[in-house]
């Protein structure tokens, strides 16, 4: 299938990705955080450049066949004069994409085609000795969303969802979530080499509300006379948190110039699909941030651009859609509402935060501290390795995949 060419639709390119090209074509079409909605985008594409009728898709990372050539070994290449291994897998791939593939031919991407039946071969080879670690293999990669599945049967979807393969984004109605999203743009194979940190704060006003802040600190490690790493990393940054969820403020951001962006020199069609997802756009003046919905969520995004060697920390406030007191349970039972009725009812707070990692996002560490208010008290924490001090609950760990944090409170009378 011809996916350039055989494109009979003309659609506009989201406004970021015209930085690159100003029609949305199927090589970029991975564009939602929610991996349903950009596989469905994906068919859309594929099925309109004259491929046939998907009923799948199954999308996975680089990690993902190095871990499987760790297990298997390498494979040879003698019709590219190379060996891949665990340890050069991305480097050699690179560079065939990149710089060694026939222009002729134009199928920059045929060394994946051409090792990918090796790979199969020496998987189903294997033996006994094979099916433990291919097992631990394949069981981290689902954990870590470095394998997404996508069925267009509603049944098998169900069924892989129930599972966590899926790649969806589920926020809880009154619970916090936040997914942070980089999306590189015109910044070559910079992502490999970006280090983020990403440290989350709540904390409670006297009213109630509850006031999040996002400290997103990204270090650039290419080195400049790397072809491939040595460039500017340009990030789209998208931050999805409660829908409703309102902006504050946002600093340290930086977007491309205007002349940087490309326009179309035919007509073309805006996205359904993207207005239908992101809704009605509006921009927060004082930092340029785009404000959008999907997923049932609230979604603001920016730009970062980071030099090689550079680091730069951006920071998003936003007020929650629901307030500690819209968190407490209300007394129910009789003998609860008597104990209310006299002033002896303590009532209980779950506050609780999801933390979806995104799919093939390495190098990322997150941290949080959610403040305790002054008139509660902490009866309970998760998970058990979450500290707990004057100021309220703490938690740190690597960002590798989807992380739970939360604690009961009750409250004082």
């Amino acid at each position: 299938v011809d996916l350039r060419g055989g494109l009979n639709e003309l659609v506009a390119a989201p406004d970021q990705l015209r930085l690159v090209n100003t029609r949305w074509e199927f090589q970029d079409a991975n564009w939602f955080a929610d991996f349903p909605t950009s596989a469905k985008t994906l068919t859309w594409f594929y099925e309109k450049s004259g491929g046939p009728t998907v009923d799948g898709v199954v999308a996975v990372t680089s990690k993902l066949m190095e871990d499987l050539l760790a297990v298997v070994g390498p494979i040879e290449l003698p019709e590219y004069g190379k060996v891949v291994t665990a340890g050069n897998f991305a480097s050699e791939t690179q560079k065939a994409v990149e710089l060694e593939y026939d222009r002729a031919a134009n199928r920059p991407k045929q060394i994946i085609s051409d090792m990918a039946p090796k790979l199969l071969q020496k998987l189903l080879d294997g033996g006994k000795d094979k099916l433990l670690p291919l097992a631990g293999a394949l069981s981290e990669a689902l954990a870590e969303k470095d394998i997404l599945l996508h069925f267009r049967d509603e049944d098998e979807q169900r069924t892989a969802s129930g599972f966590g393969w899926t790649g969806e984004l589920k926020p809880a109605a009154n619970a916090d979530f936040l997914a942070v999203v980089d999306t590189n743009i015109a910044g070559g194979k910079t992502d490999g080499v970006i280090d983020a940190d990403i440290r989350h704060e709540t904390s409670v006003e006297a009213d109630g509300s509850l006031i999040d802040t996002v400290t997103v600190r990204r270090t650039h490690r290419g080195d400049k006379n790397d072809p491939f790493t040595g460039i500017k990393n340009i990030d789209y940054l998208r931050l999805y948190a409660p829908e409703g969820s309102e902006l504050i403020s946002a600093e340290g951001f930086e977007a491309p110039g205007a002349s940087y962006f490309r326009v179309s020199d035919v007509p073309l069609k805006p996205s359904t699909l993207l207005a239908a997802v992101e809704g009605s756009a509006r921009t927060h003046q004082p930092s340029g941030t785009r404000i959008t919905g999907e997923s049932g969520l609230t979604v603001f995004g920016n730009w970062i651009q980071l030099e090689p060697g550079e680091s730069r920390a951006v920071k998003i406030s936003y007020r929650l859609p629901f307030t500690i007191g819209d968190l407490a349970k209300r007394p129910e039972s009789r003998l609860e509402r008597l104990k209310d009725f006299f002033g002896a009812y303590a009532p209980t707070a779950g506050l609780t935060l999801t933390v979806s990692k995104q799919p093939g996002a390495g190098r990322r560490t997150f941290s949080t501290l959610i403040r305790t208010p002054g008139d509660w008290r902490v009866v309970s924490r998760v998970p058990a390795e979450a500290g707990l001090g004057g100021e309220g609950l703490t938690y740190s760990a690597p960002l590798d995949r989807d992380l739970y944090v939360g604690m009961i409170l009750s409250k004082d009378r």
